[in-house]
This record gives structure tokens, C-alpha cells and sequence, in this order.
């Protein structure tokens, strides 16, 4: 059991390092190890992976399609890709489109926390809260000086590199209101529904 615990160790670790690098040979170079024992790795902890955990590689826009209404309690996003640019706002995940997909697959009394040391991104990331129908339950600018916030917190890789050359990390825990007549079809939640509703209609007739 223990042996098998500490391979699965390795090699959540190593799959942590493909997802951050993007690719295997970038893993490789950083772990210092082959490509194809990375590829074995990924392989033996797709085999022994722990029940609860898995893994999607697939654009996040499509989240509806894998997951169903109220199936969700927690949403983290750590560190997110900030999308710089402006006409690549809808891409960045806690905006207000994202938080309308999010709301379809949280459950009642759930929350999403996010975290990053971009400070434009989380300035972005409240302004988005109140137009989409959620509000914000806990909020910091730095996270690490924080005495309540900071409890529980569980420390990532990318946190504690940006944290040790000074940069504040700034969080918020945010919930959808209840009452999200006006804000959710204003947003077109309604739509995003209807969406998955009729993908999962054209799946259903292909495989006839």
C-alpha cells in the first residue's frame, strides 16, 4: 500500500509537470528524466490512479459536457492563464462567461476560490463577480499576511515560487446568489443550458 501511495506521489508530480510545461519533452528536460519514462509514469497512474481524482485535458469553455447540473461543491482555480489581451477577455476563467458556466454545475451552497499573483487578472476577476449573479464571500490582496484567509490554505507550486520573490498572492471565495432571475438571463445561463441540452441531442442521434 505504502509503496503504491509513494508511486502515485511520483507521479502526480511528474503529471504536474507536463500540465505546467505543456508538453513531455519540456517535462523531461525539467525532471531530468526520458520522454518515454515520463509516458510510462502518466501511463501507471492512469492505472492506479485514486478514485476521486481526474484528469481532463480539454478546452474549459466545454465544461458543460462533462459535467451536470449541481454536480460540482468546489470550484479551485490556482493561477490561471491571465489572457492579456482584450478581445481574449472571455477566455480568462473567472470571467463573467466562465461564472455562468460554473453556476450550471455547482451545487446549491457551493463556491468557487481563486488565486493568482496577477493583480490586473484578479482586479478583472471581482469587477466580472457582481454582473454575473455572485458575490463575494472572502476576499484578500495578499493572501500570506492574511490571519484568516491564510488558515487551511494549501500552498501550490506556482504560489510558492511567485510568493518568494515578493509577489502578493491574491485571492477571493465567491458564491452565486440565489436569486439570479434577472443577472442569470441577462447573462444567457439560460442559453448556455440550452447549448449543452442540444450537443448532447446531436451525440444521441450519431450514435443511432
Amino acid at each position: 500500500g505504502g509503496s503504491t501511495m509513494n508511486q502515485n506521489l511520483s507521479s502526480y508530480r511528474i503529471f504536474y509537470t507536463v500540465a505546467n510545461a505543456g508538453n513531455i519533452s519540456k517535462a523531461a528536460k525539467e525532471l531530468y528524466i526520458s520522454q518515454p519514462a515520463i509516458s510510462k509514469s502518466i501511463q501507471k497512474l492512469e492505472e492506479n490512479s485514486l478514485p476521486n481524482v481526474r484528469f481532463i485535458r480539454m478546452e474549459a469553455e466545454n465544461i458543460l459536457q462533462v459535467f451536470g447540473e449541481g454536480e460540482v461543491s468546489k470550484i479551485y482555480l490556482n493561477f490561471s492563464d491571465p489572457w492579456p489581451k482584450d478581445r481574449h477577455a472571455k477566455r480568462r476563467l473567472p470571467s463573467r462567461e466562465f461564472l455562468n458556466r460554473y453556476r450550471v454545475i455547482l451545487q446549491k451552497k457551493g463556491n468557487l476560490e481563486f488565486k493568482t499573483d496577477n493583480t490586473e487578472l484578479f482586479d478583472f476577476a471581482v469587477n466580472e463577480v457582481e454582473p454575473a449573479g455572485w458575490h463575494i464571500d472572502q476576499i484578500t490582496y495578499d493572501l500570506h499576511n492574511d490571519p484568516e484567509m491564510i488558515i487551511g490554505n494549501i500552498l501550490t507550486e506556482y504560489e510558492e515560487k511567485f510568493s518568494s520573490i515578493g509577489n502578493p498572492i491574491n485571492k477571493y471565495i465567491i458564491s452565486p446568489l440565489e436569486d439570479v432571475n434577472n443577472a442569470a438571463k441577462t447573462m444567457g445561463v439560460g442559453n448556455i443550458t440550452k447549448e449543452v441540452e442540444a450537443d448532447k441531442e446531436v451525440k444521441a442521434d450519431k450514435a443511432k
